[in-house]
């Protein structure tokens, strides 16, 4: 596990970090629908507990503008599995933390030294990430890496807190075989989906997803028939890197360092990443109050950098269109006349190594300057049904 104080303004003493398994939790209900988010479980698994070390040391300060690497330690992860960290702080955090301000997963923060069985639930909330950076796993089966960068419609404004329903999470199951394979077993395509393949804890109904051998499976195992076992089925092997900031521009402005800026970092520094989809331009189009013509071609220009920084690494870059924004005080008729220009150049053949035509996919036939009105409450961001719309399609897009 990877932590970092990469942008903030002082040290940060850290006295313990460790990961567990949340405690068990019904999930895909969501309970308070009129907020958008669904409650997340403060507890955690205690018998799980792992407490990680650095430089063989549970113990760290971490000063301004640095990052550190755990020791590698062991864990059994599943596929599409949630994690809980906990990170116990010392005495000094700086003003400005480094942290993703969108995770769009609570964080519950309390006094004192936050052991294992301490309780979490009525600790201060907020859905924010802090200091915790990435997780890299090593696998005793080939896995094919794809990193996406993006703005908040990938960051998962829109999606459902802790309910984990961004574009990318649907784009993970579809190319796992997650929300296909697994749901079939009547599982949660979350977290009991790899659990049930695991324990093998199939019914009569199942038995044909679990026989491989079986070829009267119905249509809703279809998936997994052919699959040697279900724990096959489950773990196809694609790691998907969210790596989308809400508010982010392509070139200048926006929130946090544009793409231009944090492409190394953020996406040639993640190890073994074959793939890359851009996704981001909506914010420089919408933010741009001069030169529409200039701007546009500026983000062709910047498309152009990123692709070339990527190939020299070789990885394969798929450009996504942007989609439509009419609705939202973010369109104008000129913002509009840039977005086509921008999308005409990621269509035509030659500058990416495949396209993810999103604004085809999302926007109203009806109105194509417009998202359909069942994807999106806010004529910007998608909604879950859009995400899903979204994730699975990128899936396929991939695929083939």
């Amino acid at each position: 596990m990877q932590l970092s104080n990469h942008f903030g303004n002082g040290p940060v003493d850290i006295t313990a970090v460790y990961v567990a398994d949340p405690a068990d939790t019904p999930q895909g209900k969501i309970l308070k629908q009129e907020t958008n988010v669904l409650p997340c479980n403060a507890r955690i698994n205690a018998k799980t507990v792992r407490y990680l070390t650095f430089n063989h040391r549970r113990s760290l300060t971490l000063d301004a503008g640095k990052d550190i690497y755990s020791d590698p330690f062991g864990y059994q992860l599943r596929p599409g599995q949630r994690l809980a960290v906990t990170v116990v702080y010392g005495k000094r955090t700086p003003e400005h933390a480094t942290s993703h301000r969108g995770s769009r997963t609570t964080t519950y923060i309390i006094a004192g030294k936050g052991a294992p069985k301490a309780d979490f639930s009525k600790g201060e909330k907020a859905d924010h990430w802090y200091n915790i950076t990435r997780l890299e796993v090593l696998s005793n089966t080939p896995h094919e890496v794809i990193a996406v960068l993006g703005n908040s419609i990938t960051d998962g404004r829109g999606s459902t807190t802790n309910l984990q329903n961004r574009w990318t999470d649907f784009f993970s199951d579809a190319l796992n075989g997650i929300a296909t394979c697994c749901e079939s077993m009547q599982c949660d395509k979350k977290q009991g989906a790899a659990k049930s393949c695991e324990e093998k804890s199939c019914d009569k109904k199942q038995e044909a997803a679990m026989n491989c051998e079986d070829k009267s499976c119905d249509k809703k195992q279809e998936s997994a028939k052919c699959c040697k076992s279900t724990a096959d089925c489950c773990q196809k092997g694609f790691g998907v890197l969210n790596l989308g900031i809400g508010g982010n521009c392509v070139v200048r402005g926006g929130l946090s360092e544009p793409a231009l800026k944090r492409f190394d970092r953020d996406i040639l520094s993640q190890p073994n990443v074959s793939k890359l989809i851009i996704f981001e331009g909506t914010n420089d189009i919408g933010c741009c109050g001069g030169n529409y013509e200039k701007m546009a071609q500026e983000i062709i220009d910047a498309y152009q950098t990123l692709i070339s920084k990527a190939h020299a690494k070789g990885i394969k870059v798929y450009g996504a269109t942007i989609t439509p924004t009419k609705g939202n005080g973010w369109f104008s008729y000129f913002h509009e006349a840039m977005r086509q220009t921008v999308n005409e150049w990621i269509r035509k053949p030659g500058h990416f190594d495949g396209l993810i035509d999103f604004d085809a996919l999302a926007r109203d036939p009806a109105d194509p300057q417009q998202l359909r009105a069942d994807y999106s409450d806010d004529w910007l961001h998608l909604n879950p049904k859009g995400y899903a719309a979204m994730g699975n399609y990128a899936a396929k897009m991939l695929g083939n």
